[in-house]
């Protein structure tokens, strides 16, 4: 039951990290600190590369829900994708760029994501 749970989280969290830069780009954006000039073309076009892989993610894992033999795989490529992404975050953030307080809110959601994919996937037998 609580892998499920987790399962559901991550997917709405998915879904919903995903969906934003297609729908309010600029008010989210500077409403996690982005700074104005920052959030152009360029940028947009890349968070919504980005959320069509968290959207890709999220799938993986209702793909899982479907069939319980993929759950821990599905567990554990999102918990690879949010290390990798705390990882550059960390770059980022020593370097002192202009988005440090973005790159700081973004590290916290990936390090969640990898502590509660890690517990999914332990809990779905991997």
């Amino acid at each position: 039951m609580i892998v499920l749970a987790i399962a559901c989280v991550l997917i709405a969290a998915r879904f919903t990290i995903g969906l934003l830069p297609f729908l309010a780009m600029r008010s989210v954006g500077l409403r996690l600190g982005f700074p104005a000039p920052e959030i152009c073309a360029t940028s947009t076009l890349f968070a919504r590369m980005f959320g069509v892989r968290d959207v890709g993610l999220g799938v993986i894992l209702l793909l899982g829900l479907r069939h319980p033999e993929w759950l821990p795989a599905a567990f554990l490529g999102n918990a690879i994708c949010d290390a990798c992404d705390a990882a550059s975050l960390v770059a980022s953030i020593r370097r002192r760029e202009p988005i440090l307080r973005p790159a700081r809110l973004f590290l916290a959601s990936a390090l969640i994501g990898v502590v509660l994919s890690g517990i999914g996937f332990v809990l779905a037998g991997g």
